[in-house]
């Protein structure tokens, strides 16, 4: 539950602040983040590396989490936890005629449904499963895209150019 509470505090933060209404210094919710970092990484990194695109849905609040960590100060290591996720990720799609009860047979990159709760282990591929999660993504490489710092760095650069 702190997690969850930790994101919904970042997320106002991130998206809603006024100096009217501030109470914490970024510092301060940092440290609040940081509190449950770890406990993020060992639930969001299975999912990463899963290849279940049910798990894509709920990785998209840890990109997120750590994109508005990035954002808020600018420490390049939550930059580096939501490139880890996302690569992770790709590394895990296989062309959907791959997917032994895919719905379509086609050759884009997908992921296979393996364990939504109502769904079961029906191995189709949903487009909300993916979309929620990669809206995430893009987000990550906006701020990426719009850091100068970032883009000239030739590793983050190039990370930039694999995702894209």
């Amino acid at each position: 539950m702190r997690f969850v509470t930790s994101i919904i505090v970042l997320f106002a933060f991130a998206y809603f602040y006024t100096p009217a209404i501030a109470y914490k210094s970024v510092a301060e919710h940092e440290q609040a983040f940081l509190a449950t970092w770890q406990h993020e990484y060992n639930t969001y990194k299975p999912k990463s590396t899963s290849g279940d695109e049910w798990d894509l849905y709920s990785l998209g609040y840890a990109i997120d989490a750590n994109h508005a960590m990035f954002i808020a100060t600018g420490d390049t290591k939550y930059l580096d936890r939501a490139l880890e996720y996302i690569e992770d990720t790709i590394a895990t799609a296989k062309p959907s005629s791959s997917l032994s009860r895919s719905q379509y047979k086609d050759q884009y990159l997908s992921w296979e449904n393996r364990s939504h709760a109502g769904k079961g282990n029906d191995g189709k591929e949903y487009a909300l499963f993916e979309s929620f999660g990669w809206r995430y993504v893009t987000s990550v490489l906006r701020a990426m895209y719009d850091n100068d710092d970032v883009m000239n760095n030739a590793t983050y650069r190039a990370r930039y150019e694999n995702i894209t």
